[in-house]
Parts: C-alpha cells; sequence; structure tokens
C-alpha cells in the first residue's frame, strides 16, 4: 500500500489555525452580515436602535431639539436638519466591528476570551458609532453656518472631507485602544508579534485603512453594496483615497527614519479620519447608503 504523506508544516498551521479561530470567524462573518442586510432593508422605523440614542445625544450636545418624524427618522423643523437613516452611522459600526473583532480574535488565547472578544467588540463598535457620529453632526451642523461656500467648496465637499476625516481618525483610534486592551491580565494567553513586541508595527496604520478604503471604496466600486449606482461615487472614492493617502505616505517615510536617535523605526499610529448628516444641503456621505 501506497504510503501517505504527512500534512506539510505549512499546511498543518493553516489547519491548527482553523481549528482554533474558524468557530469564531464564522461567528464574527455572520454578525457582519446580519447586520448589512438588515441596514440594506430597513427603514427609519426599523434603525430607532441606532437614530434613536443618535438624536437624543446630538440634542443633547447641541441643544437643537429633534422630533420624530413617522417613518423618516428626525427632524429638527426650526434648523431643516434630517436624521434620517443613510445618517445612522450603522455602515460605520459595521466597519469598526470588522476591524476590532478580526484584527485580534486569532491572538486571543482561549474560546471563552475568543467569545468575549466577540461581545466587547461589537459592544465598543456601538458606542463609538454613536459618540463619533453626535460629533460629526454636531460638527455638520457648525459648519454649514460657515461663509465660506462657493462653486468649488460646497457644503457638501465639506460635509463629506469632515466626515471621512472624523470617522478615520476614530477608527485608527480605536484600533490602537483595542491592541493594547487585548492582553494580559485581561487576555491572558495574549500570542504576541514580533512586530506587536517591539509595539512600532506599521498594520497599526496600515490595517485600519486598508479596512476603511475596502469597505467606503472598494465594496461599492464593486457594486457589492448597492452604492455602485450612487450618484457621486467617483468624487466620494477620491476623497476618502486622499485623505487615507495623507495618513499613510507620513507612516510609510517614517519606516526608515530613525527616533530618538536609537535607530528605531516608528510608525504613526493617529491620523485623520468618515458617515453621514444630511442638513438641507445635498451634502455627500462618506459611506454611500
Amino acid at each position: 500500500m501506497e504510503e501517505i504523506p504527512q500534512m506539510t508544516g505549512g499546511g498543518r498551521r493553516v489547519r491548527e489555525f482553523l481549528l482554533e479561530n474558524g468557530l469564531l470567524y464564522g461567528a464574527g462573518l455572520a454578525v457582519l452580515v446580519c447586520l448589512k442586510i438588515h441596514f440594506s432593508r430597513a427603514g427609519a422605523d426599523d434603525l430607532q436602535w441606532m437614530l434613536l440614542p443618535l438624536a437624543r445625544l446630538v440634542q443633547w450636545t447641541t441643544g437643537i431639539p429633534f422630533e420624530r418624524e413617522l417613518h423618516g427618522g428626525f427632524i429638527s423643523l426650526s434648523r431643516g436638519i434630517v436624521i434620517a437613516p443613510s445618517c445612522s452611522g450603522v455602515n460605520f459600526l459595521i466597519l469598526t466591528f470588522a476591524v476590532l473583532f478580526f484584527s485580534f480574535v486569532h491572538r486571543i488565547g482561549s474560546l471563552r476570551s475568543k467569545a468575549l472578544w466577540l461581545l466587547l467588540s461589537g459592544v465598543f463598535a456601538f458606542c463609538l458609532t454613536l459618540a463619533v457620529n453626535t460629533l460629526r453632526i454636531a460638527c455638520s451642523v457648525s459648519l454649514f453656518e460657515w461663509d465660506i461656500y462657493g462653486d468649488v467648496v460646497t457644503p457638501g465637499r465639506v460635509h463629506r472631507l469632515a466626515g471621512t476625516v472624523l470617522y478615520l481618525a476614530a477608527l485608527l483610534a480605536a484600533f490602537r485602544a483595542a491592541r493594547r486592551l487585548v492582553r494580559p491580565p485581561l487576555f491572558p494567553g495574549w500570542k504576541d508579534s514580533g512586530r506587536d513586541a517591539s509595539g512600532k508595527a506599521p498594520a497599526g496604520v496600515l490595517s485600519p485603512v486598508l479596512w476603511y478604503l475596502g469597505v467606503t471604496v472598494g465594496i461599492p466600486l464593486l457594486g457589492l453594496s448597492g452604492a455602485g449606482r450612487a450618484e457621486g461615487l467617483g468624487e466620494h472614492a477620491a476623497t476618502v483615497a486622499a485623505v487615507c493617502a495623507a495618513v499613510l505616505l507620513p507612516a510609510l517615510f517614517r519606516r526608515g527614519v530613525p527616533a530618538g536617535g536609537r535607530g528605531g523605526k516608528e510608525f504613526m499610529t493617529s491620523g485623520p479620519g468618515g458617515d453621514s448628516i444630511r442638513p438641507d444641503t445635498g451634502g455627500g456621505s462618506p459611506f454611500p447608503p
């Protein structure tokens, strides 16, 4: 009988990796798919779990009163501002959950700890989305009142740029915070890498930026989210790409620059940061609907 060749070292490592993480990866993917399907079909009434706390936070932050509009979200009649489903931030919630969960779950030791990180990733993503979206809407209200607009500098373009910068900054900060959180003593059994051990991993910038580009530009361009039919997708893609380049280029430049005279390599782990509010501006969202 012919001898069956043994599994190679690489194949064995892949098999062990899938056995150790496949179940949780599947659970995380299921969460993403369910959220995306829900958001793609949901109206304002279905998104009250996000729109209601968002409207209350915006009202508390800005002092602008909002009223619920049947099947339409929340509206400020005095300011002409609508917090509609497209302004809910669910796309950023999905993106943040994906970045936090999939970037770190394979480094966590036990199955129980991995399941805990699945739950915490969802909670952190929800809280961050509410906080950043509140700040974005408050900034957009203020920016809309500035006397800077013309044929080139339009409210929609300023709104899109401000949203992209803010959201990418929040994503980078969340990634850096999570990298510190998912370590002992809270998560024993953390599996370090050489890059993480040095604290200077380029992935601290590269990974969140690539996630952001992929979700906000790559998927819409492929037409997988229905956003390929949205008007202004080209301008949206150019804005996101420009902001991401402004973050990545300095990080790549600093890769070979000695830090503090010690000859080490340091990478930026924070930088600029994008979703949508629509005061009567026709403005574009960093996340196409």
